[in-house]
């Protein structure tokens, strides 16, 4: 949906244009995720801090640092059709500040149809915000974790991170936000991540539903269809703040389903790389005028779902566990 998102907005016909709140359903899956892997771990102290550090970037660095690369070669190429204010001094320096996951402090724009974004904190790959609150909230949550079972503190945390974010979306009406390199996004991007990280490690803590087969496909069908529809909500603070509130519902319920057929298991793996790539693509082909019909669109879009599953299948999984095989001890209860 995020990706649709990205192809179609600067176009006569916006598809999702609430998608934004996808990502929040990402950081509450993360964190119930992280909380059911690793919190037993951390409290017994059985797992150090380094090799929980080196599990977590072994799992996002690849991917994250492809899409950056991928990224700062469309936006040389932007540069050189003159659609961005980047000189290609601060666009190698942007990357190099962002490869170590750190924003980068700019006031730079780039023109996609006619609408510029304006300073974003990763120019080369806009989307990799996110991944960079990723690991902050990774490594707070062992933090906190390693002094015992912390869930009502965060429950308090994703309570106060739901109000300054109610306040937030209806100052600005709308829920792109925490993206842009200015203290107002930087805050809304913290508080977007601990919400969603904190209510999912509250999810982790609950007892999972457990749902009779036939129940499951039915629910399993409505929770999707529910997530799809909800992106199709208007592009308003309002409608962001009623998405975002049945995140942690969307989490719960399908915590409780198995499916297991290939497409599910298709669609998991390269969600990421997806997730990673999209954007460089979306940069690449509006400044060089190669979408100009929905065909184009269309194909841009199978593009990147075919090379999503390519890098999947023969750079991201295989880098990972041969990584994994020469750092670090086995760990079975390692979801990556």
């Amino acid at each position: 949906m995020i990706a649709v998102y990205h192809f179609t907005e600067r176009t006569p016909h916006p598809v999702a244009q609430n998608a934004y709140y996808v990502v929040d359903l990402f950081f509450c899956l993360s964190g119930f995720v992280i909380a059911r892997a690793y919190a037993d771990q951390i409290r017994k102290r059985d797992m150090r801090f380094a090799a929980y550090l080196g599990r977590r970037l072994i799992r996002l660095y690849p991917m994250f640092a492809l899409g950056l690369l991928l990224g700062t070669a469309a936006l040389l190429v932007a540069q050189a059709e003159g659609r961005t204010s980047y000189s290609a001094g601060q666009i190698l320096a942007a990357a190099a500040t962002n490869l170590v996951y750190l924003p980068f402090p700019n006031q730079g724009s780039l023109d996609l149809g006619g609408t510029p974004i304006m300073a974003p904190m990763f120019p080369a790959n806009t989307p990799a915000w996110s991944l960079m609150f990723e690991l902050v909230i990774n490594l707070v949550f062992f933090v906190l974790w390693r002094f015992g079972q912390v869930s009502v503190r965060f429950l308090l945390a994703m309570l106060a991170a739901g109000a300054v974010l109610v306040f937030m979306c209806v100052l600005i009406q709308t829920g792109s936000i925490g993206w842009r390199f200015d203290a107002f996004d930087i805050m809304a991007g913290l508080v977007r991540t601990l919400y969603g990280f904190s209510a999912g490690v509250l999810i982790a803590r609950l007892p999972l539903a457990r749902w009779q087969r036939t129940t499951q496909a039915a629910l399993g069908i409505l929770l999707m269809l529910l997530t799809v529809a909800l992106c199709f909500l208007p592009a308003t603070g309002i409608a962001f703040l009623a998405a975002i509130a049945i995140v942690p519902l969307i989490v719960y319920g399908g915590a409780g389903i198995s499916f297991n057929g290939p497409v599910f298991r298709w669609m998991g793996r390269l969600s990421y790389p997806l997730y990673c790539i999209h954007f460089p693509v979306v940069v690449l082909v509006t400044v060089t005028g190669w979408i100009t019909t929905p065909s184009g669109l269309l194909l841009a879009g199978l593009f990147c779902l075919a090379a999503a599953t390519a890098l999947a299948v023969g750079v991201e999984e295989p880098l990972i566990r041969g990584l994994k095989a020469r750092l670090l001890p086995p760990d079975r209860s390692d979801p990556a």
